[in-house]
């Protein structure tokens, strides 16, 4: 997801940040220096792809230095009973998702439909790894700075529909172009949508004591503090003062980068990958980039564990609809635990 976080400011009549109508950032410097324009970062929410890019005024000198993000794992502030019932029913969990594992992978019984595929399909999906790449060495040497005060959420809003409008509707288009049927390709119409919504429910329900022992274990050894070390946009959403400032957050947690993120990662990059490269090779490279897009090394393990367990859960059911509904659920849990923790 793509993200355009600037905070307009005034040092002494000079530097100005602003948005343009193209989503770059401009620093504008009235004692006759010249424009400069800056690009956005690509970033995400929750359990997606995530830098937000700040700006610092400072001088006459504008100090672009990206916020680095993560994802928030707020269920780790559990009391002890229910942590121990999560402890208890993590076995559940591994034996769950375990045999899943089994009979998609050494089986070979996925249900991912990737026929559609060619080397064109090869040349997008190569793209947008390089977008993401590109992403990470832009910003794999950046310092961490304060958030902004005040943050127009509106904008992160229609930055994330205009990048993923352009990622998403390219590839998309070319897909329909070739005559393919969307439906058909993602497997939307494998499982009625019901029966897709209560898949993704349930593995959800299973799958939530994988992801919290993974994020416990990270912690630990990480020696990191989850409610100081969670992803800036979580801060603002935590600072929001209005239902107004929170709702463009809450629109791209539980329903934009659900479509968008899983489109993108486990609809078509992973069925790309897996039709070249097999599919326990595309599992692996599509949760390890999902992770490490992130730039956060708390939270790379319990990335990598929530990115496979969407994908099992896709390759076992064959609708895109059950990851997608995992992936809403999940982020609308965590706004939720947060809303609860900054009363």
């Amino acid at each position: 997801m793509s993200f355009c976080l600037a905070k307009t400011q005034s040092v002494s009549g000079s530097d100005v940040v602003s948005v343009s109508p193209t989503g770059h950032l401009e620093a504008t410097d009235y004692v006759g220096q010249a424009s400069r324009r800056y690009q956005c970062s690509e970033t995400s929410l929750l359990c997606e792809p995530n830098t937000i890019t700040g700006f610092r005024a400072i001088g006459r000198r504008v100090d672009r230095r990206p916020i680095q993000c993560s994802v928030s794992f707020s269920f780790l502030g559990m009391d002890l009973v229910l942590s121990i019932i999560i402890l208890l029913l993590i076995p559940v969990a591994l034996g769950i998702y375990g045999r899943m594992f089994w009979r998609v992978y050494a089986n070979h019984t996925g249900k991912v439909f990737v026929g559609a595929y060619s080397l064109l399909d090869g040349l997008l999906a190569g793209g947008l790894i390089l977008i993401v790449v590109t992403q990470l060495f832009a910003n794999v040497d950046s310092t961490r700075v304060s958030l902004p005060a005040n943050v127009d959420t509106r904008s992160l809003l229609l930055s994330a529909l205009y990048f993923w409008g352009l990622i998403l509707g390219t590839i998309l288009l070319s897909l329909r172009l070739r005559g393919f049927r969307l439906s058909t390709v993602f497997g939307m119409d494998q499982l009625p949508l019901r029966k897709s919504i209560l898949w993704g429910i349930s593995l959800l329900v299973c799958a939530l004591p994988l992801i919290l022992a993974a994020s416990y274990l990270a912690s630990y050894f990480l020696h990191s503090d989850p409610t100081t070390d969670s992803q800036e946009i979580i801060q603002v959403f935590e600072r929001s003062g209005s239902i107004g400032q929170r709702l463009p957050i809450i629109l791209l947690a539980v329903a934009i980068a659900p479509i968008a993120e899983e489109l993108a990662f486990r609809g078509y990059l992973y069925g790309v990958m897996r039709r070249y490269f097999g599919a326990l090779p595309a599992l692996v490279f599509t949760a390890v980039l999902f992770a490490i897009i992130h730039l956060n090394v708390p939270t790379l393990f319990p990335l990598f564990i929530l990115s496979c367990l969407f994908t099992v859960s896709y390759e076992a059911t064959g609708s895109l609809l059950v990851p997608m509904t995992m992936h809403a659920l999940f982020n609308t849990l965590n706004l939720i635990a947060i809303a609860f923790q900054t009363k």
